[in-house]
């Protein structure tokens, strides 16, 4: 008897000797042509292969990965094309950023891709805290790079297949390039003033706010105890998405609906030019967030996307004296009668907001249709007029608001035409006025409203009030070194850094319409040249913030008109005359960058996001806002910010509806896309771009 294993190999040795020929020629086929087959090795790589797959979620695509070697690492990056996976319209492609490890001549490639990136929430799909810290690893094992080689690798419950088409070796430039930075924000004050007071916040207000138990469970963190902040630029993708407006890149994760989202804004702010969101939001203006009076508002919308009713702005003064301002611009770089027609509009609109009132000492912040939604009390009033529909309108208007309707006045008074005397007339009357109202009368009011009422009277005695008015407003500046704005760590008034410019373009305005109005007085000059002065030391006091609208400003009303960089170097600068002049060129090299980063559709979702959850985020060193609890101590929340900025189009410029007035580390926030965010902000910055020749 013979056992099993016996049997077995007797039948193949019947087989191997009936069948030896063929079976000896296939072996020597199989040792030829492994034998030809190129094994991988270090010196065949630096190669692209493109291959064709197939993914079992999303279909057909192509594919190209691109594997260098660079300083002894492997770095490899892979772009999957699908061929019918699209999202929005938009056809979806994927980057993916990794590593390779090279053992016994096969090449393993490794990814890590974020389950959850700034989006918590998005849609009714939410990101558990948890997400944020996990990645999903995917692996690929390639023995060969040759054409007709096979690849099969998994992502969680997909599985993709590949065969590769051809290899060719990398160009100089990579196939895909992360142009994310990190920029450290600094502000430094010389001002004894400004120091004793930051002494005192301390004293007052910063140990309080550091020994919270929710502040001290990030005290390890290292952007914490350095007390430093940081912005973030990403300009990542700029240039696919300019030449490649219909498709839609997901980086480094895993493509879902909040991943989508998350890429679709930067794709919104990329893929169009400067002037196709210029259009863009020039349209939505007038349709979605100018009211039936000429004023600010933001839109409600049904579901079906058409305005339910405007919602009435409690800012819409000012807002509304920036949006005219804006068309102004444009009616000057243009000459388009419809800028002329809008401003028009509005103009009536800031009239209303003093009239209102039936008192010559205040005037109205906003003001729209009354549609029952606003409980009528101290703040909000309704006006009726049996020619109109009832209105409601917002009390009392403050120094913010005032800025607005200056700004309005003296921009429409620059651009209206002589054959609009009527409406001059008017406009003139109100730039009279406007000195009775209370707010008026403060220190930093009195130079604008003594202007324009100079400008109008043509009076000596009304430019001598100017020329006092502007020597009180300058005294304290000088005596206490606190010119331009204050810059402390992360202690910045951002919204009072909007204000502070809207309120120096009105003067610089101003004033050169006086210097028309009396070219004789040198002393015009003078002020006007300390005007710029106080722009520039805007721009200088926060040039490490991000704010490009500050460059835009100082670009259009001093550099542009011959201002000299160097009479904006103070005593204890850390800036010599050659650095200054050096960072002010690199300001001006990167002014538009934020109205690229401004996405050409805001709330188009509905979305929350809370970078808190990012593992490199850190609560920073510095309160927002400290001068807030020096009295009575509101809730730590209040005073909690972020040591990061993101980019607008991963942060507030999804939703705000003003971004230039936002505080800069906000950490979470949102958009709801019933309620349309508006575009002065990026209008206004664009139209001052092209009046300053910047675009």
């Amino acid at each position: 008897m013979c056992d099993e294993s016996q049997v077995t190999s007797v039948a193949w040795g019947e087989i191997f000797m009936k069948n030896k020929n063929i079976i000896l020629l296939g072996m020597l086929c199989f040792i030829l042509l492994s034998s030809n087959a190129k094994a991988i090795d270090l010196n065949s790589l630096n190669r692209i292969f493109l291959s064709k797959g197939f993914n079992s979620a999303h279909g057909e695509y192509q594919s190209q990965t691109e594997i260098r070697l660079e300083n002894n690492q492997i770095k490899v990056t892979k772009v999957i094309e699908y061929k019918n996976f699209k999202f929005e319209n938009l056809s979806v492609e994927e980057v993916w950023v990794g590593h390779g490890e090279l053992a016994q001549e096969q090449l393993e490639l490794s990814f890590k891709l974020k389950k959850a990136d700034f989006i918590k929430s998005a849609e009714g799909n939410e990101r558990s805290a948890q997400m944020f810290h996990e990645n999903e690893e995917v692996s690929l094992k390639l023995s060969s790079l040759e054409s007709g080689a096979k690849i099969q690798f998994y992502r969680d419950t997909e599985s993709f297949s590949e065969e590769i088409l051809e290899t060719k070796e990398v160009s100089s430039s990579p196939l895909w390039e992360n142009l994310r930075q990190k920029t450290v924000s600094y502000g430094k004050e010389s001002s004894l003033l400004i120091k004793a007071a930051v002494y005192f916040l301390k004293k007052r207000v910063f140990d309080w706010f550091h020994s919270d138990p929710v502040v001290k469970a990030w005290e390890h963190k290292e952007e914490y105890q350095s007390k430093m902040q940081y912005f973030i630029t990403d300009l990542t993708d700029y240039k696919f998405y300019q030449s490649n407006p219909h498709k839609l890149r997901v980086v480094n994760k895993i493509p879902d609906t909040i991943s989508l989202i998350e890429s679709i804004q930067r794709r919104n702010a990329f893929a169009p030019s400067l002037e196709e969101k210029k259009n863009h939001f020039e349209e939505r203006m007038q349709k979605l967030h100018i009211n039936e009076l000429g004023l600010f508002s933001s839109a409600h919308l049904d579901e079906n996307g058409h305005v339910k009713r405007f919602l009435l702005d409690d800012d819409g003064a000012l807002w509304t004296g920036m949006y005219v301002a804006s068309e102004a611009m444009r009616y000057k770089v243009t000459g388009e009668e419809s800028a002329l027609k809008n401003i028009k509009k509005s103009l009536n609109g800031i009239m209303f907001l003093m009239d209102v009132t039936n008192d010559p000492r205040n005037f109205a912040r906003s003001a729209a249709i009354h549609d029952g939604s606003i409980t009528l009390n101290q703040k909000f009033h309704l006006h009726e007029n049996k020619d109109s529909q009832p209105i409601v309108w917002s009390s009392v208007g403050n120094n913010d608001m005032f800025k607005g309707l200056i700004h309005s006045f003296i921009w429409t008074y620059i651009v209206l035409p002589e054959s609009e005397k009527e409406l001059k007339d008017k406009l003139k009357n109100y730039m009279q006025r406007i000195a009775d109202l209370d707010v008026a009368k403060q220190l930093q009011n009195k130079v604008p409203s003594m202007g324009l009422k100079a400008l109008v009277t043509n009076n000596r005695d009304d430019l001598e009030d100017f020329y006092k008015a502007h020597n009180v407003e300058q005294l304290p500046g000088i005596l206490f070194d606190v010119e331009g704005t204050t810059h402390v760590g992360g202690i910045v008034d951002w919204s009072g850094v909007n204000l502070g410019m809207v309120g120096t373009i009105s003067d610089l305005l101003i004033t050169k319409e006086l210097m028309k109005k009396f070219p004789e007085e040198e002393k015009l000059k003078e002020v006007y040249s300390k005007m710029q002065r106080n722009l520039m030391l805007q721009w200088k006091d926060l040039r490490t913030t991000k704010r490009h609208f500050l460059t835009i400003a100082a670009h259009t009303f001093a550099m542009n008109e011959g201002f000299s960089i160097h009479q904006a170097n103070e005593w204890g600068d850390d800036l010599t005359r050659r650095a200054l002049k050096k960072e002010w060129l690199k300001a001006k090299e990167n002014s538009l960058i934020s109205l690229i980063e401004i996405p050409i559709h805001r709330s188009a979702y509905n979305v929350s996001y809370d970078f808190s959850l990012k593992p490199e985020w850190s609560i920073s060193w510095w309160p927002v806002l400290p001068w807030k609890s020096v009295k009575d101590k509101k809730e730590i929340q209040y005073h909690i910010q972020g040591a990061y900025a993101y980019p607008l189009f991963e942060s507030f410029g999804m939703g705000s509806n003003f971004i230039w007035k936002d505080q800069a580390f906000v950490y979470r926030g949102g958009s709801n896309k019933s309620i349309k965010a508006p575009g002065t902000d990026y209008l206004y910055s664009y139209w001052m771009a092209r009046l300053g020749g910047l675009l």
